[in-house]
Order: structure tokens, then sequence, then C-alpha cells
């Protein structure tokens, strides 16, 4: 049985290569690369003689296949070099049709911009450039998507050569003939389409060159134009005409669209209505299977139904949208119109100007709306078109009942995407208009700003400004907000108190330091009394800046001595404490001898940073998270630790043993290491890090290392800094086998009675 086989495959293999081996030098088209540029390469004369050679090298392989698959026996083999037959076939139609992309003229942009000819210029001739401008954006627009679509299909083209190019060498190693011939007409066929593609981008390419040179002319000439248009009286009569007119039909639209509305919500309603009615139907258990199906298809029929009356509604609020933009296009068109001729003054055009920015950006959201309803009636007319096919096929077998009614089923989707199909127009039509309107506001807003010159802009501001909020500031600035006496209080009453008091501040503050350097210059006059007297005279100072601000203000000094009077007497009996942190906060506050964000020892055991120092009491965050609310008479009365009143460098001293034995240089020398590693350590010339060798401890030799850091960096508390350091101590002792002592007791047994010596012995044995 072996031996037939390998008969047979050696007879196989012998006809297949007879075949071959019959027609010498078999005709093979050379494939350099996956992409052939000669194709779109070059003048047009190179291109054309390219592809005669090609056309003439495709005859070549046409005929050497149709002769080899003459002579083939192997099914497989036949059937690749007919598919390669196949492909060489098209392959001239292909070449013709690049030949005629090649010598086809280049594409033509059919604008024509109006002839200018001397200003002054008619307000049509503005609406005509125009119009001729929305045309070149519509056509830069729908170019552009072609450009872009084509360029993805180069792409796609691009990686697919690639690929077949990469199996063309795998195939081309194996000497797999007929794949070979399969695989290069698949290439050279790509590699066309590649070429016609490729040269239709480049007239793309130029076309919307074109389109933009014309675009930039076209905007020059309507600039131009703006700048020299005879707008006349009558020309204004008729735009507001037009606006009555616009106004109007908008009126009579929308009253027309209510009825209408009416009459297909009450529709709605009632198709709704109906098919809950079937779905109760349907849900009954004693349903057949007849009557079931039936309803099924009336249910369809509905809901398709309640979609045309949906569609409608949506055509009844397009055509709102329509006579609504028609109505502000007329408005703009007399507004614009009306500024342009000077009417209603700077503050009007700058007003209309502001009014219709406003309104361009209300525009917009409307085109994207349009954009997403546009979007989804075609994904609704989709799925009904859908509806429709499975509906034929349905109706191929369907008899009696149930074909009448998906008859009816039928015509209700036809009618219904019908009227998809309209309303896809109509929203395209729609976007079109509001398209156009957006550009024509854009643009003569543009142009009516170059209008307006800079002083004119300067004064309509201010007196936009002046007119609209000076009151309203006035307003704001005396109204009454408290009553002190007979006088009112107001925001204006505050600025001027406050005014006075900080003019009142910086006065003391200039004053106490040039008595302090004039005092401190006097050798008669010790330090202390200098500071006392320029304090005591620094507060009384801030007194009579309190009562002349009061003054100012126009508040009654009789009425506050009794208040003062009053606050005496009360303080006298019962606040002491009060008036003691208060005044202490006072202290704290003009002295500064603490501050926000120094870190502060307060008592034994409350340490932390001082978030806020308030008139009564000072907020100390502590290192376990917690905020401590110390009254002010503590940092006065008590003594408190401050980590950085004048600096905020801070030593550290970090104790440590090492077990006997050990070698002190190196455990210095390992200690000094770990202190420069540490990232919380600075040094600099007055502050270094130290090793100390403080003793010879019990169990260990006793050292300490000493290292400075900055507070204000590290906001931690002295454990966690000196935690860092026992960290790396350990890791770098170990490292080097350093070992850390523990403490240990010896024993020494001085007697024991012969009864305990003897049972020792007796388990030892």
């Amino acid at each position: 049985m072996k031996k037939l086989i390998s008969l047979s495959a050696f007879l196989v293999f012998f006809s297949f290569f007879s075949a071959f081996a019959a027609v010498s030098n078999p005709p093979l088209p050379v494939i350099t690369a996956p992409i052939e540029e000669r194709f779109f390469t070059g003048s047009p004369e190179e291109i054309t003689k390219f592809i005669a050679t090609k056309v003439e090298e495709d005859q070549k392989v046409s005929a050497y296949l149709n002769k080899l698959k003459t002579q083939l026996t192997q099914v497989e083999a036949q059937q690749t070099i007919a598919e390669a037959i196949e492909l060489f076939n098209i392959l001239p139609l292909q070449f013709k049709k690049l030949e005629a992309k090649v010598k086809a003229p280049p594409l033509q942009v059919n604008i024509v911009l109006p002839s200018l000819g001397p200003p002054p210029y008619r307000l049509k001739l503005y609406y005509d450039l125009l119009a001729t401008y929305q045309q070149i954006l519509s056509q830069i627009s729908d170019n552009q998507k072609q450009y872009d679509l084509t360029k993805k299909e180069l792409d796609y083209l691009n990686e697919d050569l690639k690929t077949l190019f990469s199996n063309y060498g795998e195939i081309s190693a194996k000497k797999a003939w007929p794949g070979i011939y399969l695989i290069c007409g698949q290439i050279i066929s790509m590699q066309v389409r590649y070429a016609i593609k490729k040269l239709t981008l480049n007239q793309l390419q130029n076309v919307l060159q074109t389109l933009e040179t014309s675009k930039q002319q076209c905007m020059e000439e309507i600039s131009a134009v703006f700048q020299h248009l005879k707008i006349t009286r009558n020309d204004l009569k008729k735009a507001l005409q037009a606006v009555e007119k616009a106004k109007k039909q908008e009126r009579d639209t929308t009253e027309k669209i209510k009825q209408e509305g009416n009459k297909i919500e009450r529709n709605i309603v009632l198709i709704e209505i109906k098919i809950d009615n079937i779905l109760q139907k349907l849900a009954r258990p004693d349903i057949s299977q007849e009557a079931k199906r039936l309803f099924e298809v009336e249910k369809e029929r509905l809901q398709m139904q309640l979609y045309r009356y949906r569609a409608l509604k949506d055509k009844l609020d397009k055509d709102n949208l329509i006579a609504h933009l028609e109505t502000q296009k007329q408005e703009f068109k007399a507004e614009w119109l009306s500024c342009y001729i000077g009417e209603g003054g700077r503050l009007e055009k700058r007003k209309a100007l502001r009014k219709w920015a406003d309104t361009l950006g209300e525009l917009q959201l409307i085109q994207n709306k349009l954009d997403t309803a546009l979007s989804q009636t075609q994904l609704k007319a989709e799925l009904v078109n859908d509806k429709i096919i499975a509906v034929k096929q349905s109706l191929i077998t369907a008899d009696g009942k149930f074909k009448k009614a998906l008859s009816a089923l039928l015509r209700e989707c036809q009618s219904t995407l019908s009227l998809l199909n309209d309303n896809i127009l109509a929203l395209q039509e729609t976007k079109k208009k509001i398209t156009a309107t957006i550009v024509e506001i854009d643009l003569t807003l543009s142009l009516m700003k170059t209008k307006i010159s800079l002083w004119e802009k300067v004064y309509a501001w201010f007196r936009e400004r002046g007119l609209d909020t000076g009151e309203k500031v006035k307003r704001v600035l005396y109204y009454p907000l408290w009553t002190i006496g007979v006088t009112p209080f107001s925001l204006a009453t505050l600025i001027k108190f406050l005014i006075t008091i900080s003019i009142g501040l910086y006065v003391l503050k200039w004053a106490k330091r040039r008595f302090m350097q004039i005092l401190t210059k006097k050798p008669e006059f010790y330090s202390g009394s200098i500071n006392s007297a320029v304090t005591l005279g620094y507060y009384l100072g801030i007194f009579f800046v309190f009562m002349i601000a009061l003054s100012v203000v126009g508040i009654n000094l009789s009425q506050i001595t009794i208040i003062f009077g009053a606050l005496g007497v009360g303080i006298g009996f019962g606040l002491q404490t009060i008036a003691n942190n208060f005044i202490s906060g006072i202290i704290l506050l003009t002295e500064r001898s603490i501050k926000v964000g120094d870190i502060v020892e307060v008592g034994d055991n409350l340490t932390g940073e001082v978030k806020r120092i308030n008139m009564r009491s000072t907020v100390i965050r502590t290192y376990d998270g917690l905020d401590a609310i110390v009254p002010n008479s503590e940092f006065i009365s008590n003594r408190v630790t401050t980590w950085t009143y004048d600096d905020d460098w801070r030593r550290l001293y970090i104790p440590f043993g090492v077990a006997y034995g050990s070698d002190p240089e190196k455990v210095a020398k390992i200690a000094y290491e770990v202190a420069k590693e540490t990232a919380i350590t600075t040094e600099d010339q007055q502050h270094r890090t130290q090793v100390l060798f403080t003793g010879f401890g019990d169990n260990s030799l006793d050292f300490t290392l000493i290292v400075w850091c900055r507070m204000h960096r590290l906001r931690k508390s002295t454990k966690e800094l000196i935690s860092d350091y026992y960290f790396g101590l350990y890791k770098k002792f170990t490292e080097a086998g350093i070992e850390i002592p523990f403490p240990q007791r010896d024993i020494h047994i001085r007697s024991l009675s012969e009864e305990i010596v003897q049972k020792l012995k007796q388990s030892t044995k």
C-alpha cells in the first residue's frame, strides 16, 4: 500500500514538473516594491509608456498561463492558475482606466467672482459676493471630505500591498509557481488601483489649493466692497419691511404648526393606547398562536405609525426653525445696515455687535443639534428599510389573514420610510441654510468691527459701563448695613474706616522703626528702655488711630466712651480671662514673638506647628494630626520653646550601642555615612555632623550621632526624624557584620548540695 501511495505521488509530481518544463523561460512580472511609483510619477508621456510596457507584459503572462492550464493535471494547481488568468484578464481594463486618468484634464473649479468696478458699491454686490463665498466654502467642505476619504483608502491599500509583497517574497523563495502568478496579479491590480487613487488625491489637492486661493480673493473683495458700500435710507426701509414680513410669516407658521402639532399629539396618544391594549391581549394565557402572530404584526404596524407621526412632528419643528432663521437673518440685516449708516450712535452699535455675537453662538448650538437629528433620522430610515426587507421576505410564505396584516405593515413601513427620507433631505437643506446664516453673520460682524475706530470702542465701553454700573455701585456702596446710634454704617463707611486704619498703622510702624534707629544711637538709653517706650507709644498710637478712624466715619465719640466704660466694668467683674487673652493676642500679633508656621512646644506634651493666631487663641497643629486651641495668655505668661524663632536649625541626638569587640573608628565611619545618606540631614560650616564615643556600657560601646536638620522643610516630630536614622544604622551595621548587643547575664554557682550534684551526674549519663 505504501509503495502504491509513493508511486502515485511521484506521478503527480512528475506531471506537474513536466508541465513547467514543457515551456522554457516562463514569463514573470518584475515586482521590486509594494508600490510602483512609475504608475503615477513623471510626465503623462512617461507614465503612458510604462503602462504600455506593463500591458505587453500582461499579455505574455496571460498567454503563458492559458497554455499552462491545459498541461496541468492537478486540480488545485488548475484552480490557482484559473484565478491568476482571471486577474490578468481584468488588468487591461484597469490599465485603460489608469491611462484615461493620466490623460484627463485637471479638475476645474467653477467659481466666477463678480466684477467689482469702481466704488461706491451697491448692497446687492455685497450679498452676491457673500453667496459666492458660501459656495466656495461648500465646495471646499465637499472636496475636503473626498480628499480625506481617498487618503484613507490609500492608507488601507498601502498596508494591504505591504502584506502581499511580504507573502510574495515567501512564495518566491519556495518556488510555488502557480501561487506566484496569483499573487503577482493581485499586487499589480492593487498597484494600479493605488495609482488611480493617488492621481485622484493629487487632483483633489490642486482643487483645494485653487479653492483656497479663490476663498482668499473673494474675502478680499468682500472686505473692499464692505468698506465702500453705499447704503441709502431706502435700503434700510426695505430691510425693515422684510423684517416685518418675516415676523408675520413666522407667526403664521407658528400658529399653523401649533394646530397641526396638537392633532399629531392626539394621534400619538391614541396609538399608544392601542399598543397598550395589544400588549394586554398578548399577555393573556389563553391566546392562540395564530391570534398572537396577528397581534404582533398589528403592534409593529402601530409602532411604525408612531414613527411616522413623530417624523411629522419633527418636520413641523424644522419648518418652525426655518421661519425663525429667516426672521433672524432679516433682523440682522436691518440692524447692521442701521449701524453702518450711523443710526443709534456708538453705544447702540456696540450693543448690536455683542447681541449678534451671542446669537451666533446660539445658532452654532442649533447647528450641532441639527447634525444629531440628521444622524438619528438616517438611523431610523435604515431600521425601517431593514424592516421592509424582512416583511417582504415574510410575505413570500404568508397566506390568509397573516398575509393581509403583513401587507398593511409593509404599506405603513413604506409610507414611514418615504417621510423619513423627506425629513433627511429637509434637514440637510435646513443645515445648509443655517450654515449660510452663520457665515453671513460671522463675516459681517468681523467686518463691522473693522469699521469701529479705537476711540469709538473706548468711548462706548466707558459710557456703557458708566451708565450701566455707576448707579449700581453707588447703591451697593451706600446701602446701610447697620446703625450705630444715629449713624448708618455702609460699605463706603467701612472702606473709609479701613483706609484710615491702614494709613495710621503704616505711619505708626514707620515711626516706630525710625524712633528705634534714632534712640539706639544714643548711648545714654538702654535697649530695654528704648523697646519699652517705643512699644508703649506704638500701642497708644494704635488707640488714637482707632479713635480717629471712628471719627472719620461719623461715629459719635461720646457713645464710644459709654461703651468703653461699660466694657471696663464688665472686665472688672468677670471678663478678666477674656481680656487677658485678647490683650495677649494683640501682643503676639504686634510683637510677633511667634508667628504662623513656627514650630513650638507649649507645656510638657504639646508640640506642633502654629496654624493660626486669633485675637483670643492660637491654633496649633500637632504631629498626631490634632488641632489644639491654646489661649494666648499661655504664650505670654508661661515659658514657650520655639524651634523656628530666629532660624529653623534643629540638632538631633541619636544614641546607639554596638557590641564589645567592634572597631570604634569603623562604627563612627558607618554612622557618618548613614547621616550623609539620610535625606533630612543638613550640614554647613556652623552645623556639622558628629559621632561621639560616649562611654563603655554594661553590654555595649555607647555612641551618639549628632546631626542637624531644617524643621521648616520636614514638618515631622522628633521621634519620626530619629526613626529614619535608626533604620539606616541598623541596615548598615547588619551589612558590615557589626553586632548590636542586648543585655546578657552570667550566673556563677558557688556551691551545690551533694544530692543535687549526684542527680545531675545521673541525668548526663
